[in-house]
């Protein structure tokens, strides 16, 4: 295994199943399904990490998340939770990178996105 994606992981590897891709000759919308179907384990992974993540943190993490949440308000501390997680990510990014040779969270080589 060698600088693989998520959907790679997630399709090939885990449901042994062909990695979806879009026929050159479809129309827009449907490329554009076919690769969030590709790339929703990825998409749905971000949102998460990223929307459902610090408030959780706010309401189980007692010691230090609470306190901040009590004393910032809601917005700063989604600010303060996002740009804390943003920070998170490099350190995520090297360990999936490390232990499971995985390039990209999300990879969408058909308009050269990557995340």
């Amino acid at each position: 295994m060698n600088n693989v994606d998520l959907s790679q992981l997630f399709w090939v590897d885990l449901l042994n199943q062909p990695l979806p891709k879009p026929d050159p000759a479809d129309p827009f919308l449907i490329k554009v399904l076919i690769i969030f179907k590709r790339e929703v384990i990825g998409i749905l992974g971000l949102i998460g990490y990223f929307t459902i993540l610090p408030p959780l943190l706010a309401l189980k993490e007692k010691r230090l998340f609470q306190p901040l949440y009590r004393r910032m308000g809601l917005i700063r501390y989604m600010v303060m939770a996002n740009l804390f997680l943003w920070m998170a990510t490099l350190p995520i990014k090297m360990l999936a990178r490390w232990t499971v040779d995985m390039k990209y969270f999300i990879s969408i080589p058909e308009y050269f996105i990557n995340f």
